[in-house]
């Protein structure tokens, strides 16, 4: 018997498969209605998704608000040619109006009365009362939980109103800009359970880099948060045209700015973040999100402490369907793996995370050990193939018609087996077996 619950921010899920903020994409706010979004829910509640994240809820006074959405693809030619996109939005046109986000979720919590309803809002800058109201309203709405969007970088109208708000803690851009701040963080937080009863999940902006969210947990902690959800898209600028003088290559724009990215580049962050929480803070419960674009990679940033996956990339690139596609992986993977809960596999890949010192310790025993081999079944040789020898390795040479690995210069950096096409290339120690007898 697979057992898919999850239990996160003292709440049971069904499963861990989550759907993250985002809004439909509508030219004009007017046009915005509950059932604009319920639309969307149906798909990933048929899916059977275990919650559902609404867009982030903001203010009734942005209805004449233009702008919405425009994605920017970002790609390599070859294999990475999928690599990603930027998601450009105005202030604040990327947020949901209050009073149809709130109803959608009175009545997504009607209509999908078996999984969870999480609110996300934001406040206007750092007004604890604005903060605490909107936190109770979501509550009497029927939301499960409120995730409060820390994250978004758009809210700003320029770098220099950033520094000043940061600097002085006061006129605060919403958004990332107030995630900065982890001491205005808490107070949020604490702020919100005065008000309301629900619990609170802290949307964590990537932008903290990862000693800045060390230096934030013991914030977090003492403002009494519920869960961390690690993390939002990073900020990332479309390239320049190089054959038209540099001109953006952001679609239909003269003009560009640092936008949020989608896509698979972002699970690294995402990865990060989940670890470190998982790692230094045991006791906060972590959700992930950020560029799941394979079921796999939900799979992998769980293994690293996540309790809850949030999707959207992933639906970006794949479908509404996605998501249901995910939950219908995780039984199988389960069930091929003989795990017969989650909490059999969430967090077993932390055991192998150590300290720097010690990783580095490990690696120095493995110089001159663990180094690269040329299977020659698989080799086709330099006269078909010379990708091995157009390299900056100094370790590998021709001879006699061979590619050929010298042993005693070879550091095992582990290129020649990345670049092989033919995947004749292996690294390992089964033939330095007298090499490791040596070692101390």
């Amino acid at each position: 018997m697979i057992d898919l619950n999850v239990k996160f921010a003292g709440l049971d899920f069904r499963n861990p498969i989550s759907i993250a903020a985002h809004c439909p994409a509508v030219p004009r706010r007017d046009l915005v209605t509950p059932e604009i979004d319920m639309k969307l829910w149906r798909k990933y509640y048929e899916g059977g998704v275990g919650s559902i994240t609404t867009g982030t809820i903001f203010f009734d006074e942005m209805l004449n608000a233009r702008g919405s959405t425009r994605f920017c693809p970002i790609g390599t030619k070859g294999f990475a040619e999928r690599e990603g996109a930027l998601g450009a939005a105005t202030m604040p046109d990327c947020l949901w109006p209050r009073t149809p986000g709130l109803e959608a979720v009175a009545r997504a919590k009607k209509e999908f009365n078996d999984i969870r309803i999480i609110a996300s809002i934001m406040g206007l800058e750092a007004d604890l009362k604005g903060w605490a109201s909107l936190a109770l309203e979501a509550e009497q709405a029927g939301a499960d939980a409120v995730e409060l969007n820390l994250g978004s970088v758009m809210m700003m109208e320029s770098a220099e109103q950033a520094l000043k708000g940061i600097g002085t803690r006061t006129s605060l851009p919403a958004g990332a800009i107030v995630g900065l701040v982890p001491p205005v963080v808490a107070e949020i937080v604490k702020a919100i359970k005065k008000t309301a009863r629900l619990p609170v999940i802290i949307k964590v902006t990537p932008e903290l880099g990862f000693y800045g969210l060390l230096g934030a947990l013991p914030h977090y902690k003492e403002s009494g948060v519920d869960g961390l959800l690690c993390s939002h898209s990073i900020m990332a600028v479309a390239p320049p045209d190089i054959y038209n003088q540099g001109a953006t290559s952001f679609p239909q724009f003269k003009k560009t700015t640092w936008w949020s990215s989608i896509g698979a580049w972002n699970r690294l962050v995402s990865y990060r973040d989940v670890s470190c929480v998982s790692k230094y803070a045991p006791d906060i419960d972590v959700e992930a999100c950020g560029g799941f674009v394979i079921p796999e990679h939900v799979i992998e940033v769980m293994m690293l402490g996540a309790r809850v996956v949030q999707l959207s990339s992933g639906i970006f690139m794949n479908g509404l369907s996605w998501p249901g596609r995910v939950v219908t992986f995780l039984r199988k993977y389960m069930e091929q793996q003989g795990y017969r809960s989650t909490d059999e596999f969430i967090g077993l890949g932390l055991r192998n995370i150590v300290e720097m010192g010690e990783a580095q310790e490990e690696y120095r025993g493995q110089v001159g050990v663990v180094i690269a081999h040329i299977d020659y079944d698989k080799c086709v040789g330099p006269d078909s193939c010379r990708v091995c020898l157009d390299t900056w390795c100094i370790a590998t040479y021709e001879e006699e018609g061979k590619a050929k690995v010298d042993r005693d210069m070879c550091c095992g950096c582990n290129l020649c087996v990345m670049r092989c096409p033919h995947g004749a290339r292996r690294l390992d120690a089964e033939e330095a077996k007298n090499v490791l007898k040596e070692m101390p």
